[in-house]
Parts: structure tokens; sequence; C-alpha cells
């Protein structure tokens, strides 16, 4: 726990993420999040991970549609991100 920041206690950045059924981050804040109607969307923050950080004054940012065809979606990075279907 002594290598935590905040000692190891959850800070609330903000609230409302239940809309989503797929939250997963490429790093440097930014966040993804897919709504179960299969819309990706981002967020993005400058700073410390808190609310008053978040650009776009904390407003999701639509990418595309169609991505609740895939069963895992994840980044590693660089503005790529892996989609897997179903049958693999």
């Amino acid at each position: 726990m002594n290598n935590f920041n905040n000692n190891g206690n959850e800070r609330v950045i903000s609230s409302g993420w239940n809309i989503y059924s797929k939250i997963f981050s490429r790093g440097s804040g930014i966040i993804f999040a897919q709504k179960p109607n299969g819309e990706l969307s981002y967020y993005s923050y400058s700073g410390s991970p808190d609310l008053n950080n978040f650009n776009n004054n904390g407003n999701e940012r639509v990418i595309s549609s169609g991505w609740n065809i895939y069963s895992k979606i994840f980044s590693r990075g660089s503005g790529i991100i892996f989609a897997q279907k179903p049958n693999g």
C-alpha cells in the first residue's frame, strides 16, 4: 500500500459509467467506453484523474458505432484498438 497514490484509497473522478458495457484505457489519459448499442466513445483528461481535469467538459466523443459485434475490445496504446469477434 505504501506505493499507491492517495494512500491506496479510491478516488471518484465521475459517475454514470454504468451506461457502458465495456470500458478500457489506452493510457495517456484516454478512456474508451462502449455502449450496449455498439457506440464507441472516448474521454480524455489532462493532469491527474479528476473530474475537473477531463477535456471536452467531461463529455464523451463518439468515435463510431457497430462495436457490439465484438466480444473483447482492448488497446495497447498508440491509438490502436484490438477487437475479437465471438467466433475467435
